[in-house]
């Protein structure tokens, strides 16, 4: 048994501001003096170690329930998959088709304005648009008609369920099934007659 235990619980760390200084927790385990005393914290040394040993085996557990609960909600989510895929196809044509409109439009649109000027200045081949400003109107209004159309949306194409990320996220609240071994060992120290003194002090940015 070792007199003196020093844990740094990074856990416990305090970032009092972005640019402050950083703060940890540290923890000076003092056990108790007597034979009794000493006994009690071999057995919650070895109540620690077993509860860890049952964390790591629910955690095994959890992971391979959630692992088969993916599986199940993967088989229903591809069936979705499966709809929403089809459905944005159609609207995926459905879209070409408006682009193409909405693109037509917009040629429609400048070239009623070019005609326009052309028949106001005799420019046919539009080489001289400086040379007749009273007839530039005509393109800018058309231009302006054109570039203020508001082409269709675009369908957002359904992303492809994925097992992993089904799994990892069931996996992440494993650690809900976890027992704080760390707490409870602290119960017992202090139970068994040993004295915690926690400290605060700088790591990084002291000044």
């Amino acid at each position: 048994m070792k007199f003196l235990k020093i844990i740094v619980i990074l856990a416990g760390a305090l970032l009092m501001t972005a640019c402050g200084p950083r703060l940890q927790q540290v923890k000076n385990y003092i056990p108790p003096v007597t034979e009794f005393g000493l006994e009690c914290l071999n057995k919650a040394d070895m109540n620690k170690n077993q509860c860890e040993v049952d964390n790591q085996n629910r955690l095994a557990a959890c992971h391979v329930e959630a692992e088969e609960r993916a599986a199940v909600i993967l088989a229903e989510q591809e069936k979705q998959y499966t709809i929403a895929l089809e459905d944005y196809i159609d609207a995926e044509r459905g879209y070409e088709l408006a682009f193409a409109d909405y693109e037509e439009q917009q040629r429609l649109l400048r070239r009623d304005g070019e005609l326009a000027y052309i028949r106001c200045s005799k420019d046919v081949n539009m080489t001289r648009v400086n040379e007749f400003p009273q007839c530039k109107p005509f393109l800018d209004d058309a231009n302006r008609k054109a570039d203020r159309l508001i082409p269709p949306a675009a369908p957002i194409q359904p992303r492809r369920p994925s097992f992993n990320v089904i799994a990892s996220g069931l996996k992440r609240e494993c650690n809900s099934v976890k027992a704080n071994c760390t707490a409870l060992y602290d119960e017992a120290y202090v139970a068994c007659g040993g004295q915690i003194d926690v400290q605060t002090i700088c790591v990084a940015n002291c000044n």
